[in-house]
């Protein structure tokens, strides 16, 4: 069986090339995901615990107890839990119970010091074979839940790394069309910095797209307007070609200055290609802004901002 690589707020672990990824929800602090193929199902939640005071933090076993509590209630009976134990996940002392539901459970719970979250990862096996209880021991034993720089995003065929202080701020995944924005904010007295990295992808591009080979023509017949809305008085340099990835791409920048009483000044990187292994096209937008009073100067860090760019794109795979 193939194995591929997943990234999402934080979390970073193998699975089965067959386990689609359905349903996701919250932030890093807080939040779900769901997983499902024919013989196994995933739910994995965590909540943050760093706001709560050190007495209002639950044991991991009162955790475990009261999540048995909700899934007998759930399904209106008494649960038979077959073991408990504990175990290691990710450097981390884990809880781990074994329960027999309406299918065959295994849960393991831990908290994480290093990401500040309570993690409960829930796999249900719909076909309890040896073979799908080695592949749960994998995922178990691949799993990460911090990073000590970058957080790894890999989803749909498509990878990239950022700083582990970029939040996902916004997403939509759809079969046709997918986009991921991440954004770094600090605050201090009358400035406000802001770094974002914004990444989207077209997917059947021959089918949907005239000038899907040509990188440049399709950035400004089909994205420059809505790139421009979104980030409004954006004026970019002319476009070069370059290799990417194995394909062409066309790398942009721009800047922008915009504003009356707070002015925000900022810089851009787009980088735009077709790749023709999953006949996807690729646009990745990366930014630096600040924000201040107008009396006060506004200066940007354009070599800071240079190896941001590099170390975003140099970790991006656009077909795995």
């Amino acid at each position: 069986m193939k194995f591929i690589e997943f990234g999402w707020n934080g979390f970073n672990f193998e699975i089965p090339e067959d386990l689609r990824f359905t349903r996701e929800g919250g932030d890093a602090k807080t939040g779900y995901m769901r997983f499902s193929s024919d013989r196994l199902l995933l739910e994995l939640r965590w909540q943050s615990f760093k706001d709560k005071k050190p007495k209002k933090v639950k044991p991991i076993e009162e955790v475990a107890d009261d999540l048995l509590k909700k899934i007998e209630k759930s399904v209106k009976r008494k649960i038979h839990v077959k073991r408990k134990s504990t175990t290691f996940i990710n450097q981390h002392n884990s809880y781990f119970m074994s329960l027999k539901t309406n299918f065959d459970e295994s849960i393991y719970l831990w908290c994480c010091e290093e990401s500040g979250r309570i993690i409960i990862c829930r796999f249900m096996l719909t076909s309890p074979d040896e073979d799908v209880r080695d592949t749960v021991e994998r995922m178990v034993n691949s799993m990460k839940c911090h990073s000590e720089g970058s957080n790894v995003w890999s989803i749909m065929g498509f990878r990239f790394e950022a700083p582990n202080t970029f939040m996902l701020t916004d997403r939509k995944i759809t079969l046709g069309r997918a986009h991921i924005l991440l954004s770094e904010q600090k605050l201090t007295p009358f400035t406000e910095s802001r770094r974002e990295v914004l990444v989207e992808y077209f997917s059947m591009a021959n089918v949907r797209f005239k000038d899907y080979k040509n990188p440049k023509r399709w950035f400004e017949k089909n994205y420059m307007k809505e790139l421009k809305r979104r980030y409004r008085g954006i004026k970019f340099q002319e476009s070069k070609p370059r290799r990417f990835r194995g394909h062409i791409a066309y790398l942009r920048r721009g800047v922008a200055v915009t504003g009356l009483t707070t002015r925000r000044s900022s810089l851009y990187t787009n980088l735009t290609w077709y790749c023709s292994n999953l006949n996807r096209i690729y646009t990745l937008t990366l930014s630096s802004h600040i924000s201040r009073p107008v009396f006060l100067k506004r200066t940007l860090d354009e070599d800071a901002f240079e190896n941001f760019v590099k170390e975003v794109t140099s970790s991006v795979r656009c077909h795995i």
